[in-house]
């Protein structure tokens, strides 16, 4: 006899102002939590205290009846460097021998400090003087060993295991990847996908479905939590949840709006410079998620200024439930156990 045996995973992110968690069982949503971290405990999406924040993620868990262990981990940028890369065709073994040389410039001469790994996007066959040989399209990675020991230590000690870890394009790869895999278009097309969240804000591009480029940008939400701090003369926690929350007064004040046009400009240059170079282009869609995906002055302004549709990364799946719309603010942590 044959047991169906439930695939479930708890995704995790950790950035400077939230825990984020998404419990998917066999790549379906159950449930996305978000949790605000106490001060001093993350600086910038680093980990500050391990031990207090394990204990925190163990609190959170329990807190909502999170019972699952197994635990997709993502990786901030700051952290995991990310490169595509082209390689000759080889065997694993030897792809495993070669990848560190690849890191060099990131690495220098410590590359035994670090853990690598990659992803195979496409195998290339190119055929010159009646020769065709093959090469490896890859999305791979690099992270020190020590920050993942932390991790796994961490993780343990909140009675969790951890048992997938990837850089965010990892988890928005996942995101492309799984809409495919649904409604199979006959080519895969091009993406944008802009996470504006309450610290640094991202622009991420497929092309042909598949990974490109990450571009962090200067101006981000902290701007807009700054301004209604000395506004409203109120903590930082509390106008993160006038922002939460959608304050008409905030969200559709001048100050707000003066930033969600640096960040549209901003955003106009980056699609333009892709634009330009990729002549042949699909992209029609600017898929927004985070909590800036949630503010609607802030898509109108971007639709305006980008000259693209402007629509919440939920509506990429066509998303009904309320807990399925939750992708748009638990995107990489939803993404990340679609492994």
């Amino acid at each position: 006899m044959k047991f169906n045996r439930k695939k479930s995973y708890v995704g995790l992110e950790i950035i400077s102002s939230e825990l984020k968690l998404a419990v998917c069982e066999n790549d379906i949503i159950k449930k996305i939590v978000l949790e605000r971290i106490p001060n001093n405990l993350v600086d910038n999406d680093i980990v500050l205290d391990w031990n207090q924040l394990g204990s925190f993620i163990k609190e959170t868990m329990k807190k909502h009846s999170i019972t699952c262990k197994r635990v997709a981990l993502v990786l901030p940028e700051e952290i995991a460097y990310v490169r595509r890369l082209l390689m000759p065709y080889m065997t694993i073994p030897q792809l495993k021998f070669n990848l560190p040389f690849e890191f060099h410039d990131f690495t220098g001469d410590e590359k035994d400090k670090y853990v690598y790994d990659y992803a195979v996007m496409d195998v290339l066959e190119e055929e010159e003087n009646g020769t065709t040989t093959k090469k490896l399209d890859l999305l791979a990675v690099v992270i020190a060993k020590e920050t993942i020991d932390n991790y796994i230590v961490m993780l343990k000690k909140a009675g969790l295991s951890l048992e997938i870890a990837a850089p965010e394009a990892c988890a928005y790869q996942n995101i492309i990847k799984k809409y495919l895999e649904k409604t199979k278009p006959e080519t895969a097309g091009d993406y944008a996908i802009l996470d504006i969240r309450k610290g640094n804000a991202n622009l991420r591009i497929f092309t042909n479905g598949k990974y490109e480029s990450s571009r962090e940008m200067e101006f981000n939400l902290q701007r807009v939590v700054d301004m209604i701090k000395e506004k409203f003369q109120v903590s930082n926690d509390v106008a993160l949840q006038y922002l939460d929350e959608g304050k008409e007064e905030v969200v559709y004040s001048e100050e707000a709006m003066s930033v969600y046009s640096q960040i549209s400009l901003e955003v106009m240059r980056i699609i333009n410079f892709f634009l330009y170079n990729h002549p042949n282009n699909t992209l029609d869609t600017l898929y927004c998620c985070g909590m800036g995906g949630k503010i609607d002055p802030l898509r109108s302004m971007l639709e305006e200024t980008v000259g693209l549709r402007v629509k919440e990364l939920h509506e990429l799946f066509d998303a009904q439930t309320e807990q399925e719309k939750m992708i748009t603010v638990g995107a990489a942590t939803v993404g990340i156990t679609w492994n």
